[in-house]
C-alpha cells in the first residue's frame, strides 16, 4: 500500500469514527525498543518530526511474502541495517511522539506494552502510566525473577500503574506457552504467572509466531539472554488435537498476537479455527498481518474474538488499520461490517479484556 492509498483509506476511516462515535483503540504497541538494540536509558527524546504515514517495505508489500521474505534475507545477511531501523523507530522516543503517531493514524487510545527485561515494567509504568492516552500491560522476567516474587510484583504493578494485564513474548524471553513444555523451574513460574492472572482479573498477551532478530544486543542488559526463533508458533500453545494446558486451566482472556502467524508464511487456519470453536477465553490481535490472511482468517473467525494491534513503533501504526479496514471490507461472513469494525477497534477490548 501506497500513501496516497493510505490517505483515501484513512478518509473512510475518519468518516466511519464521525458516523459511529467510537474510540479507536490499539491494543499492541512498544513504548521502547523489545529487541534490545536501543537501551532505554540511551534515548535521547528530541522532538523529531516523522512522517508517520510514509510506508516502509513491509507496510508497502502489505506484509505479504515478498515483505516476510525479505525481513528473513535482510535479519539474516545485513543485521546492522536492521539495527539502524531500530536505532530510528526508538533512539528518540517520547510519549509525544507516540501520541503524534496515534492522531495521525486516527488512535484515541494505546495499550502500551512492557516486555522484561528490554522494555522494563516499572520504566513504562512510571514513564506512561500517568498518560489518560495509555493503559499499560507489565511483564515479568521468566529468567531472572525469582518465583517467590512474582506474585507481590504483579499485585505492585496494579497498584502503581493500574496494569490492565501482561505481555509476554515466548521467543524473546525463551519459554513455551504451556507451562509442561518447559524445564521445571519456568513451569513453576508461569504456573505463578497465569494463577495471578486469573485472579486479578487480567488478560496475557503473548507474541505469537516466529522471530527473525538480531543477536547485537546492548551490553547494558547484562549476559546474554537466551532467545528462541519458534516457541511462539501457534502450535506450542496446544497439542494436534487443540487440547491445551494453557487454555483450559485458567480462566484469563488470552490474545495471540498477531493471529499467531507472524513471520510465517504458510498459515495454519485450521488450528486457527479450532482455538476459536473449543476455547472462549482466546483472542487474537491484527498486528503486522498481511490483509490477505486476515480476509481469509475472518470467514471463519467471529469479529468478537479480534482486537486491532499494530506494533508501533516498528511498524506505522496507520497501515495497520488501513490493512484491518480493507479486510472487513472484503469480508462476508453474515456479519454487518459496522458491528466487525466497532467489536475491533473497540468493544472488544473494553467488554471482553478489562472487565
Amino acid at each position: 500500500m501506497n500513501k496516497a492509498h493510505l490517505l483515501k483509506v484513512l478518509t473512510e476511516i475518519r468518516k466511519f469514527k464521525t458516523q459511529t462515535g467510537i474510540e479507536i483503540v490499539d491494543t499492541h504497541i512498544h513504548s521502547y525498543d523489545v529487541m534490545g538494540i536501543v537501551h532505554y536509558s540511551d534515548i535521547g527524546g528530541n522532538k523529531t518530526h516523522k512522517d508517520y504515514l510514509e510506508p516502509n517495505l513491509l507496510e508497502y508489500f502489505g506484509y505479504g511474502r515478498t515483505a516476510i521474505v525479505g525481513t528473513k534475507i535482510y535479519c539474516k545477511f545485513l543485521p546492522e541495517n536492521v539495527e539502524k531501523m531500530i536505532h530510528l523507530s526508538y533512539e528518540n522516543v517520547s510519549s509525544q511522539e507516540i501520541e503524534n503517531a496515534m492522531r495521525e493514524s486516527l488512535i484515541d487510545k494505546g495499550v502500551l506494552l512492557s516486555l522484561d527485561p528490554w522494555t522494563p515494567s516499572d520504566i513504562v509504568g512510571d514513564t506512561f502510566a500517568n498518560n489518560g492516552k495509555f493503559y499499560i500491560l507489565a511483564s515479568i522476567d521468566i529468567h531472572r525473577e525469582k518465583k517467590e516474587a512474582i506474585e507481590k510484583k504483579i499485585t505492585e504493578y496494579i497498584k502503581n500503574y493500574q496494569i490492565k494485564g501482561l505481555k509476554l513474548h515466548p521467543n524473546l524471553q525463551c519459554f513455551k506457552p504451556q507451562p509442561k513444555d518447559n524445564p521445571p523451574e519456568i513451569s513453576e513460574k508461569l504456573k505463578i504467572i497465569y494463577r495471578v492472572a486469573s485472579e486479578k482479573g487480567l488478560y496475557i498477551l503473548f507474541h505469537g509466531g516466529l522471530s527473525d532478530f538480531t543477536e547485537n544486543v546492548n551490553r547494558k542488559y547484562g549476559p546474554p539472554y537466551p532467545r528462541s526463533k519458534t516457541n511462539g508458533i501457534l502450535e506450542n500453545f496446544c497439542n494436534e488435537n487443540g487440547r491445551s494446558e494453557l487454555f483450559e486451566n485458567y480462566t484469563m482472556p488470552i490474545v495471540i498476537a498477531h493471529m499467531g502467524h507472524y513471520g510465517k508464511l504458510f498459515h495454519n487456519y485450521a488450528l486457527l479455527k479450532l482455538l476459536v470453536n473449543t476455547y472462549s477465553n482466546v483472542y487474537f490481535d491484527t498486528a503486522g498481518v498481511s490483509p490477505n490472511f486476515m480476509a481469509k482468517a475472518f470467514s471463519f473467525i467471529p469479529s468478537t474474538r479480534i482486537v486491532f494491534g499494530s506494533d508501533a513503533m516498528y511498524n506505522k501504526t496507520a497501515y495497520d488499520l488501513a490493512f484491518l479496514y480493507e479486510s472487513v471490507l472484503k469480508t462476508s461472513n453474515g456479519e454487518k461490517t459496522t458491528d466487525m469494525l466497532i467489536n475491533i477497534l473497540h468493544d472488544n477490548f473494553y467488554n471482553k479484556l478489562i472487565i
